[in-house]
């Protein structure tokens, strides 16, 4: 059965851990909503910083959940029905994953929601970063067996960049769904909005080319036996930055 435990780390950093009996181990940090270890039978599939602090200076956005809206918005600035939106730069005169103070900045709580279920819960406020609008954002992990699904979802009081007209009434909201099964070295996504990254970008290669060589299932281990967020080389791994549903 999968289990839930919130683990403090110290320094001011509580990890969730999720582990189910088919040796899957997921990590979550509040800060930046990070996933700080994706393990199977004790492997790592994705690249970590080197321990906690660094993860407040992630410049290259390692693991974090970006957002309002992921990639660049040219000139900072973006019409919506007519109103033109000057938001905070911070790559030249572009904002990049929203500005500084972007999702992937923020604290986010961390509740068990269910067995399996870890919730990452933060608001944004009307103006953040230059957004209109209060949004509410839930990113909810539910392991099982060998498989980890990631739906995030938000709602907002006013239009959001990134809608379709049909979608522009508020209050409005948008989900996007994310699938990964480290054995095969698989992922699946579906959006109802923005724009999620290809699954390709968050296991490390393509399915038919790392899928695991079958092997003796060893015998039943302490959750953790490798420590959680230890560097892997990139030739092995791939960076893993989630998209936010781009409310």
């Amino acid at each position: 059965m999968p289990d839930t435990s919130f683990v403090p780390l110290g320094e001011g950093f509580t990890v969730a851990r999720q582990t189910t009996d088919d040796f899957l181990e997921v990590n979550w940090l509040g800060f930046g909503a990070s996933l700080y270890a994706l393990l199977y039978e004790a492997e790592p599939y994705i690249v970590t910083l080197p321990g906690l602090n660094p993860y407040q200076a992630n410049e290259n956005y390692v693991g974090v959940l970006v957002g309002r809206v992921s990639n660049r918005i040219a000139n900072a600035q973006f019409n919506l029905d007519g109103e033109t939106y000057t938001l905070t730069a911070d790559e030249g005169p572009h904002s990049l994953h929203s500005g500084p103070s972007g999702f992937q900045t923020q604290d986010w709580t961390m509740t068990d929601c269910g067995v399996g279920c870890v919730a990452l819960t933060h608001t944004s406020p009307d103006g953040a970063q230059g957004f209109p609008g209060n949004v509410d954002v839930e990113m909810r992990s539910q392991v099982e067996g060998t498989s980890v699904t990631l739906t995030t979802t938000a709602t907002t009081d006013a239009p959001p960049p990134l809608a379709p007209p049909t979608r522009r009434t508020p209050p409005t909201g948008c989900s996007y769904s994310l699938r990964l099964h480290p054995p095969a070295s698989t992922a699946r996504s579906s959006a109802d909005c923005g724009t999620p990254l290809p699954p390709s970008a968050l296991l490390r290669g393509s399915a038919s080319s790392t899928r695991m060589r079958p092997r003796t299932r060893p015998e039943p281990r302490t959750p953790s036996a490798r420590p959680i967020g230890s560097s892997t080389s990139a030739d092995r791994t791939r960076s893993t930055t989630v998209a936010s549903p781009g409310c």
